[in-house]
């Protein structure tokens, strides 16, 4: 079993991560044994860059904004050692749902014309006290909705100006759905040559892996 893979909700069959995987894995990546040498010393020097990132989150009272912004920082990192033109494609193009509404996808795969890969991010899920849990995939918004007491309530936590230094919504459309968990679902209930096959989540210290045939089905890489 590959101990930082999690299987959410137990969708695969309890055999699958066997140690077999893991060959099959080295086996498709193309990697030889010089080069996995490689990534793995590009992967572990981020640590310490993790470790700054953990301990800005559990010794400061930071803003939704602030986590926003330093997790965000971060992944463009993680993006970079995974081969990925970060800097370049961060954002470059918000995904259009349709003519009025928009959603953050920070970086898009193709295979032909087709969306294969999204790749979406969050603020990390670092838990900050024994008390308090870290806010997952399911709780986290780009912005607050529900009735007008909820937004007040709310108002504090949840706003677009807290994702403003990270993409520009054009005018004349919105973000929406403002829950990441629907906005993952509303990609995958898209027309065939518009829905991707996988979304890659980041959230700082876990990363999800949904499949577009079974959107309930998760894999958490943590």
């Amino acid at each position: 079993m590959l101990h930082f893979i999690k299987n959410i909700g137990d969708y695969f069959a309890s055999n699958y991560f066997n140690e077999d995987f893991a060959k099959k894995v080295i086996q498709t990546s193309g990697y030889d044994r010089e080069s996995l040498k490689e990534f793995n010393k590009k992967i572990s020097a981020l640590k310490p860059h993790y470790f700054t990132l953990k301990q800005r989150f559990i010794e400061n009272k930071l803003r939704v904004k602030d986590k926003v912004n330093l997790t965000h920082k971060f992944h463009t990192k993680v993006l970079e050692v995974l081969g990925y033109e970060a800097q370049n494609t961060d954002y470059d193009q918000l995904y259009p749902l349709d003519g009025k509404s928009v959603l953050p996808v920070r970086h898009i795969l193709y295979r032909g014309d087709q969306p294969f890969l999204m790749i979406m991010e969050m603020h990390a899920m670092i838990k900050t006290s024994d008390n308090i849990p870290e806010e997952g995939l399911f709780e986290q918004q780009y912005s607050i909705e529900g009735d007008d007491e909820d937004r007040q309530v709310r108002a504090q936590k949840y706003h677009y100006s807290q994702w403003r230094d990270i993409y520009t919504v054009p005018e004349n459309v919105s973000v929406s759905p403002m829950i990441i968990k629907d906005a993952v679902s509303e990609l995958f209930h898209l027309p065939k040559h518009r829905r991707p096959k996988y979304i890659l989540m980041f959230a700082g210290n876990q990363y999800f892996l949904l499949v577009s045939h079974t959107p309930k089905t998760a894999l958490q890489l943590t």
